[in-house]
């Protein structure tokens, strides 16, 4: 006996219900605050010069209103190619809580860290002007390239290839040739 296929069909959804990924919000939470204090416990002197170097990226963070985050994002993304070359001295030579305090007291290095995200900021604030007038630029090149191409197309074909010149360039209709006269009379 040959089974009929089955066909499958979708499920009725149910009206305000979606289909995502829902995370219990105390099991984040909990497993967010784990870590860090895995992180203290254990890299304490890293954390030190994390938590200083990122600061102002905390700052950017809880500054930033809208829902993508981006210029925390910027900001945090430079921010951390100027703490990072602290952390790896950190790593090569004492990993303790002095060498942190050493370095998170060192103007040189709190002003490298800093400035960092300041260019994070300057470059959010600066780079959408920036590629704006770049899209300007290029736009305008554009329409002169394509203007000088129109006009050598004008010259090739003539002005009848325009659209403001082909309603006046259209011959009139015209009613089909009369037989001559002559022709007429002996037709008939």
């Amino acid at each position: 006996m040959v089974r009929p296929k089955r066909i499958l069909r979708p499920k009725p959804r149910r009206a305000g219900v979606r289909n995502r990924d829902v995370r219990h919000p105390v099991l984040s939470s909990t497993l967010t605050i784990a870590t860090v204090i895995g992180i203290l416990v254990l890299a304490l002197p890293t954390a030190m010069v994390l938590f200083v170097g990122f600061l102002p990226s905390l700052a950017a963070w809880a500054a930033d209103e809208t829902k993508a985050h981006y210029s925390s994002r910027t900001v945090v993304g430079v921010n951390f190619a100027g703490v990072a070359p602290f952390i790896l001295t950190l790593w090569s030579g004492q990993n303790d809580i002095a060498a942190a305090g050493r370095l998170i007291t060192d103007p040189y290095t709190l002003l490298v860290m800093f400035s960092a995200a300041g260019i994070g900021w300057l470059m959010f604030l600066g780079f959408p002007s920036i590629v704006s007038g770049v899209c300007t630029i290029n736009a305008t090149r554009r329409i002169a390239q394509l203007k000088e191409h129109q006009e050598a197309l004008i010259e090739e074909w003539g002005a009848a290839i325009t659209t403001q010149d082909r309603q006046e360039a259209r011959p009139a209709e015209t009613p089909p040739p009369e037989q001559p006269a002559a022709g007429r009379e002996r037709a008939a």
